[in-house]
């Protein structure tokens, strides 16, 4: 005798677990938004770790707060207070800020103007 799958209960093998149909069927979004609408701040809004300016500029953590106190690199805003011990605390950068700053350094090597990704694919 054959189950029809809608029937099936989920089971586990293993640590993986199968997903239901129910999970598996398409979601409704609300009205008004569309189905590819990112979520949450626009990019250049977005806050950056460290770790991420790190990796989008090539730069290791030292370097970056080398320019940062030569006035060469965008500067961090502060999320958490100073400890009491005058070191340490959160940072982040503004996403929009190191993109400009990446934008400002292939201006300076190349003398030109990078492209945006709209003007690549508007034509006037």
């Amino acid at each position: 005798m054959v189950i029809p799958r809608e029937q099936v209960t989920p089971r586990y093998h293993g640590k993986k677990r199968m997903r239901s149909p129910a999970a598996l069927a398409p979601t409704t979004q609300p009205p008004g938004r569309e189905a590819n609408q990112i979520r949450g701040p626009p990019a250049h809004e977005s806050l950056l770790s460290i770790e991420d300016v790190c990796a989008r500029t090539s730069l290791s953590r030292t370097e970056i707060y080398r320019r940062v106190k030569a006035g060469a690199f965008p500067s961090p805003i502060r999320l958490s207070p100073i400890p009491s011990t005058g070191r340490g605390g959160r940072v982040a950068w503004i996403d929009g800020e190191i993109t400009a700053w990446i934008c400002d350094q292939i201006r300076a090597a190349r003398g030109t103007e990078p492209k945006a990704e709209h003007e690549a694919t508007t034509t006037t």
